[in-house]
């Protein structure tokens, strides 16, 4: 078995033998995606402090983020699609340095109004992921330059997206809005963020 080798659904076990194998030599990356038994992120986990990137994405089956992810403090890029969530894991927000995070092909609903408190955030995939809205407060994310959101619910999109200068892509495929309207939507994204 190699530890390098991905999306070969590893069970429980294997994923422990996979942190332990990190842990001993000090990555920054892990990736234990497409496991799809996993239920639980294993407390291992949030030992490797130096990580700057954690792949979990197709843990379909996991539905919850533990607390002590919040320990992972250097982390940078967080992958977390199609892992079973049923509401946007709050413990995210304790991540400073986060740069990258994909929640896509969740059943999020919406996204808390601290948001904000992501500020070194740059990318965001949220598609896919059963929105209804977004908080206004997603204006405040000022590094933010891709945000997407195709395949959601979401009928109008907040006036604060336009105060995000450095966004360049904002993807809205599969929504039915109706503000800004199709017409503007079709423009691109100059028009939708005026």
């Amino acid at each position: 078995m190699t530890y390098d080798s991905i999306n070969e659904g590893y069970c429980y076990q294997s994923a422990l033998k996979r942190i332990k194998r990190a842990r001993d030599l000090g990555a920054i990356t892990l990736d234990l995606s497409g496991y799809g038994e996993l239920t639980i992120i294993p407390k291992q986990l949030c030992s490797l402090t130096a990580l700057k990137e954690l792949n979990l994405g197709g843990n379909y089956n996991l539905k919850k983020v533990r607390k002590e992810l919040a320990q992972l403090t250097n982390l940078q890029v967080l992958n977390l699609w199609n892992c079973g969530l049923n509401s946007f894991p709050k413990i995210i927000l304790q991540l400073p340095n986060l740069r990258k995070l994909r929640l896509s092909s969740n059943r999020l609903g919406k996204l808390p109004k601290e948001i904000a408190q992501l500020s070194s955030l740059r990318e965001l995939d949220l598609s896919n992921s059963n929105l209804r809205e977004l908080p206004e407060e997603v204006g405040q994310l000022y590094n933010l330059r891709q945000l997407l959101l195709e395949n959601n619910t979401l009928t109008s999109l907040p006036s604060s997206l336009g105060r995000i200068r450095t966004l360049w892509r904002l993807t809205l495929d599969g929504n039915p809005l109706q503000d800004p309207p199709p017409h503007i939507v079709e423009e691109g994204i100059e028009a939708i963020l005026r």
